[in-house]
């Protein structure tokens, strides 16, 4: 069926546009001879008549698609079906002449018609082309669509299928250096390091938990960071310390999950591990104004500690990160003095249940 026959809307846009039509129709006919009082009604079932007829352009179209058909191909489909819907519309319309001379008793009304059939059929001819020149545009149109549409599912799924690389790369990374410290505890404090693996399956469980989801709240977040804390608190003692500065307003926004762990991860593995007498780390958020929230992650640090190159592999998982999901919504900077290491992460808000950004990371759909 044509797509305009399936919306009552359209359908009825589509032949009041129709009415121009119908009455150059009648200037024809009154044009050549035929009786005026006669005409308007003539015309407007011609107009009407010919508005379904044309649109089997549609299946003409199909038939000789502009991709894949050479002008030849299109040709042969198309006059043949321009001359059929004419011959046909001018063949009903002389029948319907005939029925209306005999039902009123009047003679000559067929012969009326006659003169006008040369122009009808030339003006029927122009109307069939543009109508077939119409639907290959709107082909063209629904063609386009569709590549644009497949190019974001693409996109979508190139997207989906680089997080949970850059996610695989995470886990690895911490749980290698949860490792190497358990090993150095067990020579030196059995205990802990016991205490240390039941930590590490506690948030290697909840970890993976979360790891299925697209978000989850920054409270949550934060509840992952104080746990991989809580393991690092075993082996470094009292040589680490930390602050939060949590503005209450901010738990509720939805990031990605284990976004924040690289940062801390980092502050304790660059920063804290480096410092003989330790040192603290630092974790605040803040809203910025109603779109954005701020959360940043500083450490204090060795001035000596060897210069590294880059960011690191953690800090350049997160940045890629954010640029995947959020694109140019959200943004990781670092800031290095001799004494003190900042990493501060920019977001929009989400709120629980907003799509806004999940649609980039999900099948089917684009921001």
């Amino acid at each position: 069926m044509h797509p305009l026959l399936a919306s009552p809307r359209r359908l009825g846009l589509y032949l009041l546009a129709w009415i121009p039509f119908a009455v150059f129709l009648n200037a024809i006919l009154q044009g050549n001879g035929m009786d005026p009082d006669a005409t308007p009604v003539l015309s407007g079932g011609m107009s009407l008549l010919y508005a379904f007829l044309v649109l089997s352009a549609y299946y003409s179209c199909r038939l000789a698609p502009l991709p894949g058909s050479s002008a030849w191909q299109v040709i042969s489909v198309q006059v043949p079906a321009a001359l059929s819907s004419t011959l046909l519309w001018l063949g009903l319309t002389s029948v319907a002449v005939l029925l209306a001379q005999h039902s009123a008793g009047r003679t000559g009304m067929l012969m009326s018609f006659v003169p006008s059939m040369p122009a009808l059929a030339a003006v029927g001819m122009l109307v069939f082309t543009l109508s077939v020149a119409c639907h290959y545009l709107a082909a063209a149109i629904e063609r386009s669509r569709q590549i644009e549409t497949q190019a974001l599912q693409l996109e979508v799924v190139a997207r989906d299928a680089e997080l949970k690389v850059l996610r695989a790369q995470i886990d690895p990374h911490f749980l290698f250096n949860c490792l190497h410290s358990i090993a150095s505890l067990t020579t030196t404090d059995a205990a802990a390091a016991r205490k240390m693996c039941v930590l590490l399956g506690d948030f290697l469980r909840t970890s993976l938990k979360v790891g299925q989801q697209r978000f989850i709240t920054l409270e949550h977040e934060l509840a992952l960071v104080r746990g991989y804390l809580a393991i690092e608190q075993i082996r470094l003692g009292t040589r680490l310390h930390v602050s939060e500065e949590i503005d209450s307003a901010t738990l509720r926004v939805e990031v990605p999950p284990l976004l924040l762990h690289p940062l801390v991860e980092n502050a304790v593995t660059h920063g804290i591990g480096h410092l003989v007498e330790g040192g603290r780390i630092d974790v605040r958020a803040r809203l910025e104004g109603t779109d954005l929230v701020r959360v940043r992650v500083s450490n204090t640090c060795d001035p000596d500690r060897p210069k590294g190159r880059g960011v690191g592999v953690g800090l350049e998982n997160v940045r890629r990160r954010l640029e995947t999901i959020y694109r140019h919504e959200a943004a990781l900077s670092v800031r290095s003095q001799p004494e003190l290491f900042e990493a501060e992460i920019l977001l929009p808000v989400l709120g629980a249940g907003d799509g806004r950004f999940q649609a980039l990371a999900m099948d089917g759909s684009r921001r």
